[in-house]
């Protein structure tokens, strides 16, 4: 019955608090007691319980992941923008994954919808980050650089005056250049999609150089995959 069951469940969530008394390193107690409250729907014993956890364990990535999706579904707007980026960096710091790092840059892109150009730079400098610490990565690191030059094509879009036009499509094409120098897989699929970037840009934004030189980098990085 309904009401037999909502004990059980209170009766293991007690149980599952007395085991951590006695053992509170242990991470397979944290996740069970996460997922318990999670289940449940107690909100504030579920932040309590990841806090502390948080703090005692090695949380694993799909649990980081769930705490920050909740965290951004529970957000009530931009004020809460500060806290959210925190916890990402938490997470960050502690599994630094790509799924997690997607995520933390993801907030910052959607941050970034206004143009302002403080929230650029600070978003610029974390996708710098994150290259710095999945860039070369055969497989992480190819996400990390594609979102990356999508931030910057999106600046791109977003800018009308034709120095700033030259400017930002350099910012995009010195991207492909660094991405194609490294001995990463898929480099023949990043130089199409380079010319078609290049074939895009208005004559002012071009570069007569920029096609010979990716495809001598990427010689060069395929020499070294």
């Amino acid at each position: 019955t309904g009401g037999s069951s909502a004990g059980a469940k209170k009766s293991f969530l007690a149980q599952l608090k007395e085991d951590l008394k006695v053992e509170p390193f242990n991470r397979q107690l944290h996740v069970a007691l996460i997922g318990a409250l999670r289940e449940a729907a107690d909100l504030d014993s579920l932040s309590l319980a990841r806090k502390e956890a948080a703090v005692k364990v090695a949380l694993p990535e799909d649990l980081w992941l769930e705490w920050l999706q909740d965290e951004r579904r529970l957000a009530s707007g931009a004020g809460d923008f500060e806290e959210l980026d925190k916890l990402h960096a938490q997470a960050c710091a502690a599994a630094p994954t790509a799924k997690l790092w997607l995520q933390r840059l993801a907030l910052h892109r959607g941050h970034c919808a206004d143009e302002c150009p403080t929230k650029v730079s600070r978003a610029r400098a974390l996708f710098e980050e994150a290259i710095g610490m999945l860039g070369n990565h055969p497989g992480e690191g190819l996400e990390v650089w594609g979102e990356y030059r999508e931030f910057e094509v999106a600046r791109l879009a977003a800018t009308n005056e034709a120095q700033a036009q030259k400017q930002q499509a350099a910012r995009v094409r010195a991207l492909f250049m660094r991405q194609l120098a490294l001995p990463l897989p898929g480099g023949e699929g990043l130089r199409e999609a380079h010319a078609a970037f290049e074939g895009a840009l208005g004559e002012e934004a071009k570069n007569k150089t920029a096609l010979k030189k990716a495809e001598a980098l990427a010689a060069a990085g395929a020499a070294a995959w």
